[in-house]
């Protein structure tokens, strides 16, 4: 039988280094947005109005990323690191009581 490890310390890590990208993704974006909204009365015409609808909408889309982002760093936090150690702890108690 093939023996499996989890690395709970790996998990931890790489749930931390998505968190720090995604609040980073999220500043940049944040400051593009606002450097947009600053030109929207620079840009006339109906080049400029599609150039602000596609741009938008690539706004609108940075808020699904950083939903998808937080949840899946939520379920590394949260779920799957104490999930993973309480049943080891489960399985090393039921284990000693064979000993």
């Amino acid at each position: 039988m093939t023996r499996q490890t989890v690395n709970t310390l790996g998990i931890a890590l790489a749930a931390n280094k998505l968190s720090e990208m995604n609040a980073n993704m999220t500043f940049i974006f944040g400051y593009l947005q606002s450097t947009a909204k600053n030109l929207d009365n620079d840009w006339l015409g109906r080049a400029g109005e599609t150039a602000r609808t596609k741009m938008y909408q690539v706004f609108k889309g940075n808020e699904g990323r950083e939903e998808v982002f937080l949840g899946y760093i939520n379920i590394l936090d949260k779920k799957v690191n104490p999930d993973y150690a309480e049943s080891e702890d489960d399985n090393k108690k039921l284990a000693d009581l064979f000993k």
